[in-house]
């Protein structure tokens, strides 16, 4: 299959290791930019949730989530546990948990079929619908809004589920269960690997304030742009978007 060079020129302008050089030029195919174009806009006026994994998703019943359009990200699948019985889509960036952790080899397959993954991951895609993009760190530009392009590096995989989000062309974004505040608010609503508490401890408590920044910056970009973004955890930790309800929501 040829490879096409609409995201592949990119790659040489920042460092990365030989494997994720070697597996962007697998991935980033013509077919796989076909797949991308056919996302754009595809739920044009519909609404949608991005789920995190923060202890306060808890407090919030699931199941009410099983008729919505839904992302999960990361170990998002130990959520069905929690009475969310699939995702719509599935979001993974993080070579830790994918090529480390290898956390595919937990994943229950019923959970989810169309995954969002970073192109630079081994990604066992031979099974899944996959989608791959790019990302890079951009001094002046806050947010993405085409999935062709690379995404803007936000230091969190619910910012890029929201740039994607953003492309598939939803009207209203819900975020559950993302805190943004790991000094306080520890661990996640289920069991970690003891891998994914070192990280959280060595990694996110560290990059909190990028994470929060860039999160900020999609929330005011989403707006501009006549669309809707809202928190609806139970805690009060993201003070720089609008919150709403979460029971509201099902009325």
């Amino acid at each position: 299959m040829k490879t096409n060079s609409y995201m592949f020129e990119r790659i040489n302008k920042m460092y990365l290791s030989k494997s994720e050089l070697e597996n962007k030029k697998k991935h980033l195919t013509n077919e796989n930019k076909e797949k991308i174009l056919s996302y754009k806009d595809i739920h044009k006026g519909e609404r949608c949730f991005i789920i995190g994994a923060s202890p306060s998703l808890a407090q919030l019943d699931l199941t009410k989530l099983n008729d919505e359009y839904t992302f999960c990200v990361n170990r998002g699948y130990k959520l069905k546990e929690k009475g969310l019985k699939h995702s719509t889509y599935y979001a993974f960036a993080d070579k830790d948990l994918v090529e480390n952790d290898r956390v595919m080899d937990y994943f229950p397959d019923e959970f989810c079929n169309k995954f969002f993954v970073y192109a630079g991951l081994n990604f066992p895609d031979d099974k899944y619908n996959t989608v791959y993009f790019t990302k890079s760190i951009m001094k002046n530009k806050i947010f993405t809004d085409n999935l062709t392009q690379d995404l803007t590096e936000g230091y969190s995989i619910i910012h890029h589920a929201i740039q994607i989000a953003y492309y598939m062309g939803f009207q209203e974004m819900y975020l559950a269960g993302v805190d943004l505040d790991f000094l306080n608010v520890k661990g996640h609503i289920y069991k970690e690997f003891n891998s994914e508490i070192q990280r959280q401890i060595n990694m996110s408590v560290k990059s909190q304030s990028v994470m929060r920044k860039y999160i900020a910056y999609a929330s005011d970009y989403i707006w501009q742009h006549g669309k809707m973004i809202y928190n609806v955890s139970p805690l009060n930790t993201i003070d720089f978007m609008p919150k709403i309800k979460y029971e509201e929501l099902f009325k």
